[in-house]
């Protein structure tokens, strides 16, 4: 056992032997906590059935489950998706110029580019080729956990992660309401893994009240600081022109001012 383990209950999946293990973990000490070996009930065997029908039905998808349980949320942790460039190549930005690869910049606040880059992407993923019934077998999943909840007694979240051009990323989920893929709301990072602010409270780390952002004086870093500035520009925190040193950084510093509610200002300066 690991030093610093949560006590609680543990399910430990077998997907390759289809079978699944309960664990009871009491105490925290490796030295000191017991673990013990808990019969699998009919409903967890029932929960466990459907997590390998899903299993099985996307095939050679590399897939994971994690419980976290500070925020009450299981998520199934599907294979992050790296789109081929002529993919996304083939997606431009509303609005932007002919021939532009869209961005994760250009899908903030923009629900058309977040649909454009979620319809090419799901078009042409493993994900829509693992199954002919991919979205039935989603849809069926989700479904069933969100009614039972006896193995995950916390809602269940499936994922992706889409790779754009640039680098930069954005996570969508599958919307149990509505059995579709969404984009995920505050999930979008640049090249460098800077947080992408949708509005004033995100830029200021939302109730933490400040957040840095640094760009490194890299291809990369060049280009994510430009599109940086102009998107805190059009959140209404303009920060001026990225300036770079040799060798140094571009650093953003926000800050909320006030608590809760209160004013957030945002500067830059070369590092």
């Amino acid at each position: 056992m690991v030093q610093g383990s949560r006590q609680g209950d543990y399910f430990v999946h077998d997907m390759l032997n289809r079978q699944i293990a309960h664990w009871s973990v009491v105490g925290t000490n490796p030295d000191t906590a017991k673990m013990t070996l808990i019969p699998i009930t009919p409903a967890v065997q029932d929960q466990f059935n459907w997590v390998q029908k899903f299993y099985d039905g996307f095939g050679t998808l590399n897939y994971g489950w994690d419980t976290d349980v500070s925020s009450a949320v299981t998520q199934a942790s599907v294979n992050t998706l790296h789109t081929a460039n002529k993919l996304m190549t083939s997606i431009v930005a509303a609005g932007s110029a002919p021939g532009s690869p869209e961005s994760a910049f250009d899908t903030i606040n923009t629900p058309v580019n977040q649909n454009a880059a979620i319809a090419a992407a799901t078009k042409w993923s493993t994900w829509s080729g693992a199954s002919i019934n991919s979205v039935a077998l989603l849809a069926s999943f989700t479904s069933h956990f969100t009614a039972t909840q006896v193995l995950y007694p916390v809602p269940v979240i499936i994922s992706q992660t889409l790779h754009f051009l640039d680098g930069s990323t954005i996570v969508i989920h599958w919307d149990v309401n509505t059995n579709q893929w969404a984009y995920t709301t505050g999930s979008a990072k640049d090249a460098i893994g800077n947080p992408i602010p949708e509005n004033p409270d995100q830029a200021a780390g939302g109730t933490v009240g400040r957040q840095n952002y640094v760009w490194p004086a890299t291809n990369d870093g060049v280009g994510a600081a430009s599109r940086a500035a102009q998107n805190f520009g059009n959140i209404g925190l303009p920060v001026g022109v990225p300036v770079f040193r040799e060798g140094g950084t571009w650093t953003v510093a926000c800050v909320r001012v006030g608590g809760a509610g209160g004013s957030v200002s945002c500067q830059g300066s070369p590092l």
